[in-house]
């Protein structure tokens, strides 16, 4: 009866050393290796976020976890403000400690380039602060925090089922492998 659990666990064990070996592989060729097409090279990870912390800056991304599943991202527009698209739909103004509460993500994460520097677009925030305290017809499929950072970047509409699709354009927009690293923020 036990050798079931035995084998759950060793595989288990081997499938979250591979998931350490590969970030570690992505940590190490950061610095030698550029990629004939922009792409995300580093997801956020609440596991294994590495050494590197990142101020984040004005019109800088930022990304927490949501039940393991999903990112959600945001657009930070001061220290220590971040502004969301809130789920009730809300376009509001938070902390970086608001922005995790009541998600399952404990740090924050900046999305960088390979030496670490946060991508930003500077008319972002303006963008941004026009849409403050307006309320969306919030969709997690249709009109989500991907599409409302998107339209704070670009001034663009377009519509993002995943954090992946989102990434795939943002590589695309700074021409530039993404990275997410964890933000130099106190979230106490």
């Amino acid at each position: 009866m036990a050798i079931p659990w035995i084998l759950a666990a060793l595989a288990g064990g081997l499938a979250a050393a591979d998931y350490k070996r590969g970030r570690d592989r992505a940590r190490r060729r950061r610095y030698h290796e550029l990629s004939p097409d922009p792409r995300l090279k580093l997801r956020p990870s609440e596991w294994d976020e590495g050494k590197a912390r990142v101020d984040p800056r004005p019109g800088s991304l930022v990304a927490c976890h949501v039940y393991g599943a999903v990112e959600h991202v945001g657009l930070w527009v001061a220290p220590d403000q971040i502004i969301e698209l809130h789920g009730s739909g809300l376009v509001r103004l938070v902390s970086p400690r608001r922005f995790v509460q009541g998600r399952t993500g404990r740090k924050l994460f900046v999305c960088v380039d390979r030496h670490h520097r946060p991508l930003t677009v500077v008319a972002s925030v303006e963008r941004a602060a026009r849409c403050l305290y307006q309320h969306r017809n919030y969709d997690l499929f249709r009109d989500n925090c991907y599409r409302f950072v998107w339209y704070c970047l670009t001034g663009e509409q377009r519509r993002f089922d995943s954090f992946g699709g989102l990434n795939r354009a943002l590589a695309g927009l700074h021409g530039c492998d993404l990275y997410w690293d964890a933000a130099k923020v106190d979230l106490k």
